[in-house]
């Protein structure tokens, strides 16, 4: 994450975490960072593998769906 982020691009976490989980699960990974947005399951109705949390995350990263 640390290198795609020193590069450029615009990571973000998409998880199946509760928001209420998603401090513990940052850090955990220890890469707060890297990450610029975070797409918790509660965002969401259906949860990976699922492509809504991808989609939804897609917003404010400003990346077309059409790309990934």
């Amino acid at each position: 994450m640390r290198a795609l982020a020193g590069s450029g691009w615009r990571v973000v976490l998409v998880t199946s975490a509760k928001d209420s989980e998603l401090s513990a699960l940052r850090r955990a990974i220890d890469a707060d960072d890297a990450i610029a947005e975070t797409s918790p399951s509660d965002d969401v109705e259906e949860g990976k593998p699922a492509p809504e949390p991808v989609r939804y995350a897609l917003r404010p990263a400003q990346v077309p769906p059409v790309l990934v």
